[in-house]
């Protein structure tokens, strides 16, 4: 099977899997919100490495609306809501699961029961972790952890938590620590792995709390 002809199949059954479950799609990415907190599922397939990949992340719902703002981009926070799930300039996220499977079979039944498979982890681990998590600061605490254990397995990988740091002290009206946090992270010359127009996310984020 071809790739074009793959994308097409499997987007069509996560886009069905989706509806199924009471979730929104678009590509091959399902969405679903649980209160505060936004959930995305990507699937991703290799038609010749025979490979299928998933992951599941979420993040808390109003930090993109902030991060548009800083990035001088507040009219996304109008558009349609599948924006935070594959729009270039949204929070990521933190991982909740990932997984490649190989020597895939590329049947339309076999993908279907796989896709079925996945959603389903996905689903159960979602409310798993929306039941924990509550309060931006339950959020906050949840991935700091998260960092902290990847960390020690991979001690020189090279991703923070600072920029989702900064979005929570600015929701919760801690200008002080957010602009702290900016100022240290340019001093590191870090991106925030945004750049707008040259400007990196935390050159943007101490411009606007210096308004």
């Amino acid at each position: 099977m071809r790739q074009t002809e793959l994308n097409r199949l499997v987007n069509a059954l996560l886009k069905g899997e989706a509806k199924a479950q009471g979730w929104k799609s678009v590509g091959g990415q399902a969405y679903w919100r649980i209160s505060n907190l936004f959930f995305t599922l990507l699937v991703v397939t290799g038609a010749r490495e025979q490979s299928l990949h998933y992951s599941l992340r979420f993040k808390w719902f109003s930090p993109d609306d902030l991060l548009w703002k800083i990035l001088g981009m507040s009219s996304n926070r109008f558009g349609p809501i599948s924006l935070r799930a594959n729009g270039a300039f949204t929070i990521t996220g933190q991982e909740l699961l990932s997984e490649t499977l190989k020597n895939c079979e590329w049947s339309r039944e076999w993908i279907q029961d796989r896709i079925r498979t996945i959603a389903s982890r996905a689903a159960s681990k979602s409310s798993e972790v929306a039941s924990g998590v509550s309060s931006i600061d339950d959020y906050l605490s949840f991935i700091e952890r998260e960092h902290a254990a990847l960390m020690i397995r991979h001690p020189n990988a090279v991703v923070n938590v600072w920029k989702e740091s900064l979005l929570v002290a600015l929701e919760k009206g801690d200008k002080h620590t957010a602009a702290a946090i900016a100022a240290t992270r340019i001093a590191a010359k870090d991106t925030g792995s945004l750049v707008v127009e040259g400007s990196t996310f935390f050159e943007r984020a101490a411009e606007y709390l210096a308004r």
